[in-house]
């Protein structure tokens, strides 16, 4: 069978020749790999035209910058094999990865979604942790997509929703018409979960087959911005919104919000981090959703919902600033 590898690049010319190799240093070599340059301004398209020219099992598409979920998008649109799957252009594989996700497609044809674990790589430690996961491949084996994701909630909350880590049968994309929403930050929290709302025959590879790269920068900042949490508080409430309609999942419905609803208090919890405007820009968005509060679930989060009542947003916000920096201070000092 041939496998689609859809790598969205942006910007990534320090990291690009580690993905794409990873790649090509699998076993299975029935493989189109699709780069699709998302508008990059630094030398990402030299690296991509590089390997265009070198593999005929490449192919090069160039657009304007529409972030991550438009070029995956692009990219199952162009894709030609039986299977997808995501790599992103910062991260690699482990060089057993489709060896062992084919072989067990090739055990059942009918498989359309197909699941494996992760590691984390740390580049200032240059540290790799294998992430695992309480779910057994055998009782997934026997469920169905609104089972499996009752399954999986109940043993992971925080399970996490990438879209690298899967392979997905195309047919069943096109089908269900499975795009990523454009435009928003935290996409796989919206489009994993969907999956399993329609799919019937998925498998679990319990083996750490991907590989995230993280703290590529050292700075706990890096990921704070006003896009990125105001995107967070739209995940949740989209599922805030849509929940209701797994009529008669009432047990379900519950664990995607606590699942979910961090989100929202990732949010709370990192603005002070952000400039004035755009704080005062996200405490809004906060407090026009703060109907999520009910959805809180965790010690951390029922402290904050007290803190929100008793202080106030702001006062709130300032608190995590000081307490996550000075957690990272020490962490950094040990």
């Amino acid at each position: 069978m041939k496998i689609t590898i859809i790598i969205p690049v942006y910007n990534v010319e320090k990291y690009l020749e580690d993905a794409i190799e990873s790649v090509l240093k699998q076993s299975y070599k029935n493989i189109e790999i699709l780069l699709i340059n998302d508008g990059s301004t630094d030398n990402s398209d030299k690296i991509c035209r590089k390997y265009f020219a070198a593999y005929e099992c490449i192919s090069l598409y160039k657009q304007k910058n529409g972030g991550l979920s438009d070029a995956r998008n692009t990219g199952i649109k162009k894709a030609t094999g039986e299977y997808i799957i995501f790599l992103d252009s910062d991260d690699f594989w482990e060089n057993t990865l489709l060896e062992t996700v084919v072989t067990e497609l090739q055990l059942n044809n009918t498989i359309d979604y197909l699941f494996f674990r992760h590691s984390e790589y740390y580049e200032t430690t240059n540290n790799k942790i294998e992430k695992f996961l309480k779910l057994d491949s055998t009782i997934i084996s026997r469920l169905t997509g609104l089972e499996i994701l009752s399954y999986i909630l109940d043993k992971e909350k925080n399970f996490p929703w990438y879209a690298c880590l899967a392979v997905i049968r195309r047919d069943f994309i096109e089908k269900n018409n499975l795009l990523f929403e454009v435009g928003r930050s935290y996409e796989d929290v919206i489009w994993t979960p969907t999956i399993f709302m329609k799919v019937e025959n998925v498998r679990f590879i319990d083996k750490a087959l991907y590989v995230y790269r993280r703290d590529r920068d050292g700075q706990i900042t890096s990921q704070f911005s006003y896009k990125n949490f105001r995107d967070s508080i739209f995940v949740a409430d989209y599922w805030g919104r849509n929940v209701s309609y797994l009529i008669g999942f009432e047990k379900l419905q519950n664990q995607i919000m606590i699942n979910v609803i961090a989100r929202y208090y990732f949010a709370i919890w990192f603005s002070g981090f952000l400039k004035k405007r755009d704080r005062h820009m996200i405490w809004r968005d906060i407090a026009e959703h703060r109907h999520l509060l009910a959805f809180t679930n965790t010690p951390i989060q029922n402290a904050t919902k007290v803190l929100l009542n008793c202080i106030g947003l702001p006062s709130t916000s300032y608190l995590f600033k000081l307490l996550i920096k000075t957690k990272h201070f020490i962490v950094k000092t040990r």
